[in-house]
């Protein structure tokens, strides 16, 4: 070919001659039918060829840049689909292709506005009113999201993906019975559809119908066995049904299948932080911190898990992400300033706590850490006790708004007051928690009973050798946290906080024992490979802290399990922490703790369980091959470097001045006691009972001569 017909030929100003409208339809007709058959090479050919002929054929332009979509060309596909919509802007297609376009890469709220404009032109167009009620729903609009649901359900009532995606929105807005019905629905719809049996799974789980949610999941693998999210269902349902180790098996099965599976990653990591396994647990969600989650609500669940791992600037990043994303999400907010809380930077969790006030005025949470704090306003309170007055609260914001106010008005010095929302507050947790005195009573007898001096006689150098743990037992509210920090000052001693560890060995016993027997029975034959194992498993849970010679354990209920310590580790070091017993159970009873701990929240219950506690503890002050250290918190405020001095010299560490400036150092406190161990040794809150002694019938009388 001479080159000025290669020109010719090449030349964008080339035109080509119209086509009939037969052969128009034909090329056309044969494109689609390429596409429609997934020869997409030969589709966008054809495509190409007619608008080299009709560049303004709105058909191709929009057919192709569904064509470009579906190829991963989404610069190339919005190009041509805004050329279709410039040609016949009263076309609906083009406008919810784009839509399509756009929520691939995130901008949802720029598909919002396409797909609104598809159904302006065409209100019965029922793709275009799924994927606004997808986007919707992505954009963290729940009720929008239902809403756009239910219409596209009139256009298309046997859709099976769409009762599914419905039952999930209504499923996060709280109501998982609701959204069975529509995943039974997609699944008489499509019985193979194998996402609807996880999402249904879920819903039974979060109703309480955990055989039936493990045989959905089961089934949900019959469809597809390489189906990570139903491993990862799988271990929830297994995990609440007590069967912690399966359920790690199936995660890991799940993130075998996808690595990149966030809820799998985020629940392994919860699941070894609740298995007495922080170190595992923070590599596992360090992993799924290397890269943010683009969705808020995904950033804010990994963003809980972090903070519960003991990972507050890593946890904060994911509220921060979900901030920038979603500027309105409260739940981020108090996230951020839990975090805050945690690192001792109070400042800034006041104004993340102030800024979910302002976004929601009667937020329970913001205001119970506010309080907490000590930063509660008068108005910020007055309008949290209005709140209280109307009828939207949840049992749960009710409980927390009880405690706030109770805890800002004892500040003020106003007992009364205080008092009447505590008791409220605690009223409402020990019906939804109910605690059984009878039977922690009959489990303290039977500790009593079975580690006697014989036994320690019979049962001695069985044990593992090592010192490295250092346990703090006593009951909570009584200074642990604040001895802890002592010792974690030490540059030979590691901070390990609230660790499940030994209660976990506890629990698993008769099964590694295997005689049959109940715990603590199940220990009369140990013997000495046994009891190091068993040791070595506990060991083995304690933080990773290389350059420290001791690491604390202050999960306080381990005063149960001091005769199976002495057994294991009959080298280990216990430290007993002890408060007046009013100022105590009064502390308790103003707290509203996480999890666990039913008995903080009836005064008679508490007096029950002081009473067995203080005789567990001399019991085990007579029996025990091993010394326990004594720490009075009344003496540890009055005389703080000699009571110090007291404690490290018992753990074999030298004396450093650090260890009395432990309250402005770094590291994170997770517990009740964030606030106060922060501040300088104080004595303010020693006879703080007094305060209350008329309100406090039931703990004096109970208590009795332990007053004394």
């Amino acid at each position: 070919m001479k080159r000025s017909k290669r020109r010719r030929a090449g030349g964008a100003q080339t035109r080509r001659p119209p086509l009939a409208p037969t052969e128009r339809d034909r090329l056309l007709a044969t494109a689609i039918h390429h596409h429609q058959t997934g020869r997409l090479a030969r589709a966008a050919t054809g495509y190409r060829r007619l608008l080299r002929h009709a560049p303004r054929d709105v058909d191709a332009l929009n057919l192709l840049g569904v064509l470009c979509q579906q190829r991963g060309d989404g610069d190339e596909a919005e190009r041509l689909l805004l050329a279709a919509i410039a040609v016949a802007p009263e076309r609906a297609d083009p406008h919810y292709h784009l839509g399509e376009v756009l929520r691939a890469r995130g901008a949802h709220p720029e598909a919002i506005e396409r797909y609104r404009q598809a159904l302006a032109i065409d209100p019965r167009h029922a793709n275009a009113r799924f994927n606004l009620a997808n986007a919707l729903f992505a954009l963290g609009d729940g009720a929008a999201a239902v809403s756009a649901y239910r219409e596209a359900l009139e256009l298309t009532p046997a859709d099976a993906e769409l009762h599914n995606n419905l039952g999930v929105a209504v499923a996060a807005g709280g109501d998982p019975e609701v959204a069975l019905k529509h995943y039974d629905r997609a699944l008489r719809l499509r019985p193979d559809f194998a996402a609807a049996e996880v999402n249904r799974a879920a819903a039974l789980r979060a109703i309480g119908r955990l055989d039936e949610a493990v045989t959905a999941c089961r089934q949900a693998l019959r469809i597809d066995h390489r189906m990570a999210p139903a491993y990862s269902e799988l271990a929830a349902c297994l995990e609440e049904g007590g069967h912690r180790d399966e359920a790690q098996t199936c995660l890991g099965r799940a993130l075998t299948l996808d690595p990149t599976l966030l809820a799998a990653r985020i629940a392994l990591g919860r699941l070894l932080i609740r298995a007495g396994r922080p170190g595992e647990a923070q590599a596992c969600l360090r992993v799924a911190a290397e890269s943010l989650p683009a969705r808020p609500d995904q950033a804010i669940d990994l963003g809980q898990a972090l903070t519960d791992s003991g990972l507050p600037e890593q946890a904060a990043a994911c509220f921060e992400q979900a901030l920038a994303r979603d500027p309105g999400a409260v739940a981020a907010h108090v996230g951020l300033g839990v975090c805050f809380q945690q690192m001792g930077r109070f400042d800034e969790a006041a104004r993340a706590h102030r800024a979910a006030l302002a976004i929601d005025t009667t937020h329970a949470g913001a205001g119970q850490h506010l309080a907490l704090m000590h930063r509660l306003t008068a108005g910020e309170r007055a309008r949290l006790d209005a709140a209280l007055g109307g009828d939207r609260l949840t049992t749960g914001d009710r409980t927390l708004l009880h405690f706030a106010l109770g805890s800002a008005l004892d500040q003020e010095g106003r007992g009364a007051e205080a008092f009447a929302h505590f008791r409220v507050g605690n009223r409402l947790v020990a019906t939804d928690r109910p605690f059984d005195p009878v039977r922690f009573e009959e489990q303290i007898a039977s500790i009593e009973a079975f580690f006697d001096a014989a036994f320690f006689a019979a049962h001695a150098d069985l044990g593992h050798p090592s010192r490295r743990a250092v346990l703090i037992v006593g009951m909570p509210r009584s200074g642990s946290t604040l001895v802890e920090r002592i010792l974690g000052a030490h540059p030979n001693c590691a901070a390990g906080g609230e660790l499940d560890a030994l209660r976990i060995v506890v629990r698993e016993l008769p099964a590694v024992l295997g005689d049959g027997a109940r715990y603590p029975e199940c220990l009369s034959g140990i013997d000495s490979g046994a009891a190091r194992r068993i040791a070595e498993r506990y060991l083995a849970a304690l933080p990773a802290a290389p350059d420290a010679r001791l690491v604390t354990d202050k999960l306080l209920g381990n005063f149960l399990h001091l005769g199976l310590l002495a057994v294991i580790l009959p080298q280990a070091q216990v430290i007993h922490c002890r408060r007046d017993p009013l100022d105590t159970c009064l502390s308790c009873y103003f707290q509203h703790f996480a999890h666990g701990l039913r008995f903080t929240y009836d005064l008679d219950h508490l007096a029950i369980v002081y009473r067995a506690y203080q005789r567990l503890m001399a019991h085990w002050r007579t029996v025990l091959p091993m010394p326990i250290h004594e720490v009075c918190y009344e003496d540890l405020v009055a005389q703080p470097e000699t009571e110090a001095r007291r404690l490290l010299e018992f753990c074999g560490l030298a004396w450093d001045p650090a260890c009395l400036s432990e309250h402005a150092g770094g590291g994170t406190v997770r517990t009740a006691s964030f606030w106060q161990v922060r501040q300088p040794v104080y004595r303010s809150s020693v006879g703080r009972w007094r305060a209350y002694r008329d309100r406090i019938g039931p703990l004096l009388e109970g208590l009795g001569n332990e007053t004394r």
